[in-house]
This record gives C-alpha cells, structure tokens and sequence, in this order.
C-alpha cells in the first residue's frame, strides 16, 4: 500500500509513466523495452525507513556493537541498523542505483564508517527461480569497514511492492510502506530469526534469500542465473573480512522525492569532519559546502536538516547561500551524524531532492586523570574468606563526565566501583594487587595499581614456584583463547579447547628479527571450536626474551604513497604506517616473562600479527596473558586484519604427563582457628621448616599434594578406657586429590625414613571433599571426613578427596616430638600399590581399636588448620 501525503510541485505525469509501469509490470513482471523517467525514492534512518541486518554462515544474527538495544525491544535494534539513503528506478527497465549513508558497524574506526558504493541493480524477474511470478533485482555493492576496501556484496531483492505501487500512479511527496493491507509486498528472509522476535513484516522492497551466481575472487560480481535458495537471507560473501557472512538491505518506507520531471543539481559530499577534542554535549560548526550543476536556469536549491519527513509542511528550509553553508551540529558524544536533505525547485514549482550524509567526530585520545587514589592496605585476618575493605578511586576527564571506573583482583575480571569504599573477599595470603581501571566512554584507559597485604595466623607452606625453560623439545600445551574489542568487553565465544606444542629453548635473539622462523616453529596454536563460524591457527609463533621488539605489519608486497606518506598494502588497506616503519607493533618482554608474534589466520584473512607477553608463573595457566600496552584490557592491540583495535588473548598449560614449563607453588599461609567457643581465640600453629623429604621406597609416589611439617603446643584434653590424655586435630588441605590406593605415612627424619601412621583409639587419619560452598576443607570432626572400613580397601585413604584429617596423640606412636604438651608431624600421603602395604591400623600402647576411630573430634572445639588452594606469589627460580 501506498500513502498520499501533501507536497508542493507538480503531480507525476500518469500518461507517459503508466504505459512504461504497464509494459514493465505485464506478464510475469518481465521488464519490456519502453520509454520512462527515473524515479527517486528516500528512505531515513528515523521512522525505520532501510535497516541492514548481518547474519553469519549459518543464518545466525550478528550484533552490531557499535550500536545499544534501544526503542522497540521486539526490533532488536543493534542487530538491525537503521539506515538512510535513495532508491532510483528506471520502471521501464527495473534497472537503477542506490545511495547508503555510512553508518558505524562492529566497533570499527569510527573515523572511517561501514561505506556501501558502486550499488546498481537489473531486473532478475525472468529467472527460472522466480517461482512467485514476482519483480526480483538483482543488486550489487562494494562495501568498506575498518580499514577492509572494495567488499562484493550481490543481494536479490524482491520489489513487488513498490512496483505495484509505481504502476497504481504516484506523485513526488507520496509514501510507500508496507504493512498487512500490502497484499504484493514480501516479507524479509530475515524475519523468522531468533524465533520470529525481530519482525519487520511485508515491506516495499525485502532481501530474500535467493543467490546468484558469483564470479568469484576478490572482485566478485554476482550474476544471472540464479545459483539458489539456502534459505538465509541475502548471499554469501566472497571475499574480504566475512566471508561466508550475508548483508541484508530492508527497506521499509519510501518516499518519492522525484519524478525526473523535477530540476537537477548536485548536492554536496558526504561530509567527515573531525572536530577538536572538546567536552560533550557540544555544538560544532560544519560547513556543508556547495550545490553545483543547478537547471534549468532559474532553479533555486535549498537544505534541512530538522529531520522531518520530505512532505511534512512544517519542515524547515533555508536558502543555499552558494558560497557557505554553515550549520551547528549537536554533539551528545564523540561521534555524531546527521542527514542533510536538499531541496531543488525550478521556476515552474517542480521540485527534486538529494541527501548528503555528515559525520562529526570529536577527537578523544587523551586518558583520564585520577585525581585520588586509595592507601595501600596492610590488614591481619583470621582466614582469606574475611570480608576486607581497601577505599576508592577518584578521576575526570575531559569529555566524559562520568568515566567508569572498576577494580579487579587478577586484571581479568573487573567490577564497577562504588564511590565511598570498596570491599570484598578473595583476596590470597600476603600481598595482593588491586588493579584500578578508568575508561572514558571512546575507551582511552588510565590504570593504577593498590597493594592490599592479607597478614594471616602462621601456617603450612608448600613448596616455590620454579621455572623450567631448559627442557627441549615440543611439549603439547592447551589452553584458552579470548578475544575482547577496544572497549575491553568479550567479542564471539571464549575457545576453551585451544590445542598446540611449544618450545621454549627455541628464541628470537636477532635485534633486526632476521633469521628468526625455526623448522618446526617454536610455537603452534589451533583452534578447538569456531570463533564467529570459522577456525583458526596460529603458525608460526616466535618466542623472545626479555627486551623491546618491534614488528612491520603491513601487508606485502605493498607500496609507498608518497603523496600522503603513507603505506599501501597488498589487501588494499591504507593507514599501513608512516615512511620508516609501516605499520609496527611493539612488544616490551620484562623479566619473568615470554613474548610471543604470531601470525593468525582466520577465515580467509592470513598472516594477521598478533603479539603477546606471558606472565611465566603457578597461576592457573602457567602462561597468563598480560597487559603490555598498558591499556587495562589484557593482550595488546592488533594493528591488521579485520579486527584491529581488538585483542587477542591466549592462555596456556602444558597437558598432563608433559613437563612443566612452571612447577609447584601449590598451596599456602594457613590460619589455624578453634571452633567458637567462648572467652577463647584463634591460636597459632608454628611452622616447620620442611626437611629434604627422601623417597618412600614402599611408594609408588611420595607427598602425593604436598608434604607438611608442623608443630603445636595447643592440645585437648581427652579420656578413653585407658585413661586420660592429649591430642590435637588438624586438616591439611591437598594441591590434588587423594589416589584411588593411597595411605598418610610418616616421615622420621632421623633417619629419612618412611613409617606407617599409626590408627588406633586415640589416633586417625580421615579425608574429605572440600566444602561445595566455601570451596575449603570442612572443619575437623565434620561428619563429611571419612574412609573405607571394610573390603580390599579397607583403612586407606578414600579417593578423589582434597583434605587430610589427623587425629594425633601426645607423645602417642604419631607425634614427632618427645616433649609432653608438643605435638610434631612432618608426613604426606602416599600412592601406593594394592598389597603392598599392610593396613596402618595397630595397636599402639595397649590401647584397643576405636570401632569409632573419629570418636575424639566429637567434643565440638578442635583446631583447624583451613587453607586457601591459591597460588602464592613466590620468587621463581628460572631454569635455562
């Protein structure tokens, strides 16, 4: 359906285009040699007059991230763009052209917006895929995003509706929307995703999901016949950053804005103007520049930019001064848009119209400033699970009224701050780093970094961390792979399955990194699952040490553009670099860690440079991606390929049964703490420097977890059968998980010896799982410590447990110390084989077995030794 709206100027002449729309239109819709004007239709992003929607490979709706949800939730609006431009049709023909306005798509340089040219379109009616009887174009494009120039994107579009509209008489100022009472027009092939919840319905002009046939390559045109349905909408990229990827033109409201009847003129280019950096809102100055080509003689051009419809009457004009026409652009942030119509009437009140397209963008490359920053905390706490509050940070800047800042324990997970203190728990034993972020809203990142230092009772501590980089040879390592947009946030799925070798004996030293690609390469990486629907490598990978690195970036064989000073590379991307070093990445590798370049390929993009810093250490991933261009998002950012800007992290371990690049560090400052008990406090348990533990050569393997050595003045008092006496109960917390066939044994350090545990009335050894809330070890004499009492396991350890449950008398066969009132232990759990060795349950003293043997923990008030299995941050030994 049509609407007719006011307009001024003459009507369509019905004689001369109703016979060219009849002869166009007859039949099959087939177009007919006939003799007609051009008709020129406007669309507006306002009032959704064009959307574009991207689906991926498989018919998936990609967001577009540089724009929010906003408006109409059931339209989805950041998946589908609102666009503005022209439609111009020969009737007769079916043929013509269209213009897009640039829009901001995928957080791409916002200097250099999403640009659709070149687009034509011919009649494809005739096809034998036109089963529908109906008009199909069939359209092609060339796209520019983010540096990628020269994109082919062919659509066929069904124009049903607006051919019926055409052929029922039109005149300039008329509407041409869709809607139910438009029985001819088609609905979009992209209206069922997500589950029909972003519904345009029938509309003028809709992309269907027919293909044509492609040339093929990097110019690729589409052609007739038509290739097929795959059934998603619009068709599969060729080439550039997305292929495989389709775009969809939706075109929802037309407006005729001219009959070719009307004068002619050109308007002015698009505008792209950058304006100083400033604060926002702010009203800058733009000047449009000037009509040219104005006929018949007489004609008189002017321009609007309130943002009416063509045909509201209360739509401002003002005259083109043919010389400068100068309008104020409102600025709510560092970008803003807007569109110009211009208006051409002749002396006989025939009018034409034109848009022109402008694009502010307010430089913004200064950082916040902090303005206050919190202390430096030293608290004492009795466990790591203590709530620990450490201030807040204060900072401005220049545009941003309200920068965002955040916190994070590990410079991965960053919370929001509040703005009068700052608390949390998680906090590791010792000293930790609080990494402060502040991020302007064009992501400029300003970071600082606050010590809060844990001061816990006196505890158990595993062995350091140490470093091997000596072993030569490929080690298998997997890991994961992360990739984040300028702005920090996580883009696509994060590749938890990501698989390789590496190794690290095998380094860049060259300063000029000639000679420097090894056979096989220090360092290859695979994906383990499709980021945005295809699969990536990374080979090769080129280890260096510590030292800054510079890398070139630009694609060869590329040229030099003398006139711009600037590179030229092989994709065809400008901005490739300045005369010395085109397009260089630098990476600073500081001690304690590996640098790595990669070049990564993805879809059909190749070689993308890549650098990352690994933080050698016992993390969870023994290589952790850093920060090292200091922008708060961790990896540096990518100079090429389709998403410069954007970062790209790779976090890495070596598999089981390979040798550790880094070892140990597994566990832990303990407080040790009392169950309530009132006008009583936590008391210390004192550590034990560790012995050089020899093997158990009963064992399969020794201190399976960690061995322990403590010592403990803080006894109870208990009484059995036998008498009165006293004894302590702790809980070890484990670095891994008891073995299936597995005793606690004790270590006499006189003479470096194993010995078995004795378990009697007064003495025990039990497991458990850790707490599934707390996420530690369950207090002793919870009910949750246990082990098998009957069967072939009888007496050993249960499995799969991660905490150890002693039950020692004093002066008892368990206690290292001879001392009344001290209790020792140096030990550790030990994985041996089934008969090897005898059950540890004895009779010690004369005392009888306990048919409970968990029965001295009942009391209610024992001592426990809680751990937090984090990684402390030891000094590493490196190995070469």
């Amino acid at each position: 359906m049509f609407d007719k709206h006011p307009h001024r100027g003459t009507p369509l002449r019905h004689t001369a285009l109703a016979s060219a729309v009849m002869a166009a239109l007859g039949g099959s819709m087939i177009a007919t040699p006939a003799s007609a004007v051009d008709l020129t239709f406007q669309f507006t992003a306002v009032g959704d007059g064009g959307l574009f929607t991207m689906l991926d490979p498989n018919g998936a709706p990609a967001q577009n991230t540089s724009y929010p949800y906003y408006g109409d939730p059931t339209w989805g609006y950041g998946v589908r763009t609102q666009i503005s431009g022209t439609i111009t049709i020969d009737p007769a023909t079916m043929a013509g052209s269209m213009n897009i306005a640039p829009f901001q798509f995928f957080d791409g340089d916002p200097n250099f917006p999403a640009t659709a040219k070149n687009i034509t379109f011919t009649d494809a009616s005739s096809d034998p895929l036109n089963t529908g009887g109906g008009t199909l174009l069939l359209g092609n494009m060339q796209f520019d995003w983010n540096g990628n120039n020269n994109i082919p994107v062919s659509i066929v579009w069904d124009a049903t509706g607006l051919m019926t509209a055409i052929s029922g008489g039109l005149s300039v100022g008329d509407v041409v929307v869709g809607g139910a009472s438009c029985t001819t027009c088609a609905t979009p092939a992209s209206e069922g995703i997500r589950k029909g919840s972003l519904p345009i319905g029938p509309i003028p002009v809709a992309t269907t999901s027919l293909d044509p046939t492609h040339t093929g390559g990097a110019s690729s045109v589409g052609i007739l016949p038509l290739a097929g349905d795959d059934g998603i909408g619009g068709s599969p990229m060729q080439a550039g950053p997305f292929p495989g990827f389709n775009a969809n033109f939706d075109f929802l409201t037309l407006t005729l804005i001219s009959d070719g009847s009307g004068p002619t003129f050109t308007a002015p280019a698009a505008v792209n103007f950058t304006a100083p950096e400033q604060s926002t809102p702010a009203n800058i100055s733009v000047d449009l520049g000037t009509v040219t080509d104005e006929a018949p003689g007489g004609t008189t051009v002017d321009y609007s930019i309130d943002g009416k419809p063509l045909s509201d009457p209360t739509k401002t004009w003002v005259a083109d001064d043919n010389a400068t026409n100068t309008v104020s652009v409102t600025a709510t942030d560092t970008v803003a848009t807007l569109t110009v119509d211009w208006r051409a009437t002749d002396t006989f009140g025939s009018q034409s119209f034109q848009t022109q397209g402008v694009t502010v963008t307010i430089t913004d490359t200064t950082a916040p400033v902090i303005t206050s920053t919190p202390a430096d905390v030293v608290v004492s706490v009795a466990s790591t699970a203590d709530n620990v509050c450490f201030g807040t940070l204060a900072a401005t800047d220049a545009i941003d009224s309200a920068p965002l800042v955040q916190w994070s324990h590990d410079g991965f997970t960053f919370f929001t701050a509040n703005t009068s203190d700052n608390c949390s728990t998680g906090f590791g034993p010792n000293v930790n780093t609080v990494t402060w972020r502040i991020t302007d809203d064009t992501g400029n990142v300003t970071t600082y970094a606050q010590t809060v230092t844990l001061n816990l009772p006196v505890g158990i501590t595993g062995k350091a961390c140490t470093i091997d980089l000596a072993t030569a040879g490929l080690r298998l390592v997997d890991g994961n792979f992360t990739m984040r947009t300028a702005s920090g946030s996580i883009t696509g799925s994060i590749d938890t399955g990501v698989t390789g070798n590496i190794d690290t004996t095998v380094f860049c030293t060259d300063p000029d990194i000639a000679n420097c690609n090894p056979n096989p390469p220090a360092v290859t990486l695979n994906s383990g699952q499709p980021f945005f629907g295809f699969n990536w490598t990374a080979a090769p990978v080129r280890l260096f040490d510590q030292g800054t690195w510079t890398f070139e970036s630009c694609p060869f064989p590329r040229s030099f553009d003398s006139a711009n000073n600037d590179w030229i590379g092989a994709d065809g991307s400008t901005k490739c670099g300045d005369a010395t070093t085109p397009n260089p990445i630098t990476m600073t590798v500081a001690p304690g860690q590996l640098g790595a370049h990669m070049l990564f390929d993805w879809a059909s993009n190749v070689a993308i440079d890549v650098v990352v810093v690994w933080d050698v250490n016992c993390n969870k991933f023994q290589l952790t991606t850093t920060d090292p261009d200091g922008d708060g998002i961790l990896a540096s950012q990518m100079v090429d390929g389709p998403f410069k800007g954007f970062n790209a992290a790779f976090d890495l371990n070596t598999v089981a049964g390979e040798p550790p690049i880094a070892d140990g560090g597994y566990t832990v400052t303990i407080p040790t703490v009392q169950n309530p008990v009132d006008g009583e406090s936590p008391l210390p348990l004192t550590t034990l420097p560790l012995p050089v533990f020899t093997a158990d050569p009963d064992a399969l393997r020794s201190c399976v977890g960690g061995c322990a050595k403590f010592s403990t003045t803080e006894l109870r008092s208990g009484t059995d059968t036998a008498g009165a006496y006293q004894y302590t109960q702790v809980v070890l917390p484990l670095s891994e998980t008891t073995p299936f066939w597995s005793l606690y044994r004790k270590y006499d350090e006189a003479t470096n010896s194993w010995v078995p545990f004795v378990i009697d009335g007064r003495n025990n050894v039990l497991t458990a799982p850790l707490d599934p809330v707390s996420n530690e070890c369950p207090e002793p004499g919870n009910g949750a410590y246990d082990r098998p009492f009957s069967g072939a396991l009888a007496d050993k350890l249960r499995e799969n447990d991660w905490c150890v449950q002693l039950t020692i008398e004093d002066n008892g066969p368990n206690d290292a110390n001879p001392a009344v009132g001290t209790v020792d232990d140096p030990g550790g759990v030990a994985e041996v084989a089934s008969g090897v060795l005898p059950s540890p349950s004895t009779s010690g003293g004369g005392c009888t077995i306990s048919s409970n043997p968990d029965a001295p923990a009942r009391d209610g008030t024992w001592w426990l030794v809680t751990g937090l299995l984090g990684w402390l941050g030891w000094r590493m030994r490196r190995v070469r």
